[in-house]
């Protein structure tokens, strides 16, 4: 142990490390038998005793040294200089630039002494770092920065606005702080706001219901009142009292056909329609004289009273039409009518029993003045008039859907298909005795058509068939009876239209451009459609 502690007093620090490398290195190997400092024969038990003592002094004396080396490892200097930018932009910078360069000398300080404390028997060569000049120019500068902040904040006099801002600031804390408990307060004052109006309710539902109560009486007659009207109504227009009718039971209308009792969707459109027509003529009268209300002006309005698939009841809605109407026309000149068709039949139809009725009423109104009846027609958005001398429903029609097979024209593109099932079911009763459906069944028709537009007429034909008049005639049952034009583009439609002409010029081309006498070079147009389908059907 004396051995051990006075080694390290003869040679010097630097020559320590490779001197006690060396040491260890001889010793370590077995074949050297002589000591090289003393020339004195050793045993190898001699040499590992040697080896440990210096492996003591080594890792003694480098703790030693570690320690030392620790006490001068210092940690960079961290300011924030954001806030001050706006103080002196050049100082700042100037700032930042001195910290940056001190904080590298210090890291590379630092960076040599922990390199030194993994071989403190290695010896370093390090470069002079002048680290005291480059902290007292940084002071300066931060000095510099300190004095304009004192003299900014020395200026800032407005502090009324700081405050305001403060305050504001302040009430956004305290609003939040008590946001979650006031939203709580109003959602429950909302709530009980809500139980008192539906207290109110209640309470006006049971006074409301002892009004119902007291009135009951004086209400079931009245349902047997409209009803018996109702009835008298249906048995004029039907001209019997058993076709249909309703009764009152247990609280609810029942329906009666021929004494039978059906629901709405078992009867025809036509029905439905003169039931509807009853209805609003008899809630008119509704708890009034026949005299009051008739005599105070009214505007009647009535959409597509009679449906083309209920031809037997036409006779009939017309005649109560005309008896409902001539009583509220008669009653007072200021009442007006408006009735909305697009059926051209039925357009004539109302215009015959308008006139009739204007008739009957001049001699009430001598010298006051008259009622007048207007027709008019929607053509392209506008509305035009109508001379119905000048008309002729077949002809009209036919123009339409060439003009429609020409330009898509939209004021046709709802009813287009209504147009031609019409036309095409007057075009096979006037000219073959058969039916729309038959024209496309019937092998004399097809045969006269010739190749190849027999099949692919009777393809069209089987097409038109299955179009139900979309907005004429209700959908009822199921899905079954959807219009087959409503799911169509208006290109689709537009072709269909030219099909049909060119139908009609093949089977009666004389016939057909007759029609069209007023369409300027419609032979070659519907020729070049002819000459279309050939092409398709090849």
């Amino acid at each position: 142990m004396e051995r051990e502690g006075e080694i390290p007093s003869f040679i010097s620090e630097a020559e320590r490390t490779v001197l006690f490398a060396n040491v260890k290195d001889y010793f370590s190997n077995k074949e050297n038998k002589i000591c090289p400092y003393c020339l004195q024969s050793i045993d190898p038990s001699y040499g590992d005793q040697l080896i440990l003592s210096v492996q003591k002094i080594l890792t003694k004396a480098s703790e030693e040294h570690q320690a030392i080396l620790s006490k001068y490892i210092r940690e960079k200097i961290e300011i924030d200089l954001t806030m001050y930018i706006n103080l002196d932009g050049d100082i700042v910078n100037e700032c930042k630039s001195l910290l940056d360069n001190f904080d590298e000398s210090i890291e590379c300080i630092n960076t040599e002494i922990i390199a030194k404390q993994d071989n403190v028997y290695l010896p370093r060569i390090f470069l002079t770092v002048s680290i005291e000049e480059k902290f007292r120019k940084l002071i300066e500068q931060l000095k510099k920065l300190e004095e304009n902040r004192i003299l900014y904040n020395n200026g800032a006099t407005d502090t009324k606005t700081i405050k305001s801002t403060l305050n504001e600031i302040n009430s956004d804390i305290a609003y939040y702080d008590i946001k979650d408990i006031y939203e709580s307060y109003v959602d429950k004052a909302n709530e009980k706001n809500k139980e008192d109006a539906i207290l109110a309710g209640i309470k006006n539902e049971l006074e409301e219901s002892h009004k119902k109560l007291v009135n009951y009486e004086t209400q079931k007659s009245n349902v047997h009142i409209a009803m018996d009207a109702i009835n008298d109504d249906l048995s004029y227009i039907f001209f019997s009292r058993n076709r249909l009718s309703l009764e009152y039971r247990d609280g609810k209308y029942i329906l009666l056909s021929r004494g039978q009792s059906v629901t709405p969707k078992q009867i025809s459109v036509g029905e439905r329609n003169a039931i509807a027509l009853c209805y609003f003529f008899s809630d008119i009268m509704k708890n009034q004289e026949e005299k009051q209300v008739y005599g105070i002006p009214h505007l009647l309005v009535i959409d597509d009273p009679i449906s083309s698939y209920d031809m037997e009841n036409r006779v009939g809605i017309l005649s109560y039409l005309r008896y409902e109407l001539c009583k509220f026309t008669a009653g007072n000149l200021e009442t007006k009518v408006l009735i909305m068709t697009h059926d051209l039949q039925t357009l004539f139809d109302c215009n015959k029993f308008s006139e009739e009725i204007v008739d009957l009423c001049t001699n009430k109104f001598t010298g006051v003045g008259k009622h007048k009846v207007l027709l008019k027609e929607l053509c392209n958005q506008n509305l035009e008039y109508i001379n119905p001398e000048r008309r002729q429903e077949y002809t009209t029609l036919l123009g339409n859907i060439y003009n429609f097979g020409l330009d898509g024209s939209v004021e046709y593109e709802l009813s287009i298909g209504n147009m031609m099932r019409r036309v095409l079911e007057a075009y096979g009763t006037f000219c073959y005795k058969k039916g729309i459906e038959q024209l496309s069944t019937d092998s004399e028709i097809l045969n006269e058509l010739g190749e190849p537009y027999n099949r692919y007429f009777e393809n069209l034909m089987y097409r038109i068939v299955l179009n139900s008049e979309s907005h004429l005639k209700e959908r009822v049952q199921t899905l079954d009876s959807t219009n087959f034009f409503d799911f169509i583009s208006v290109g689709e439609k537009k072709r269909t239209a030219r099909d049909v002409i060119c139908m009609m010029y093949k089977l009666n081309k004389l016939h057909l451009l007759k029609h069209l006498s007023g369409k300027t070079g419609a032979e070659q147009i519907i020729e070049s459609w002819c000459t279309d389908i050939e092409k398709r059907t090849v």
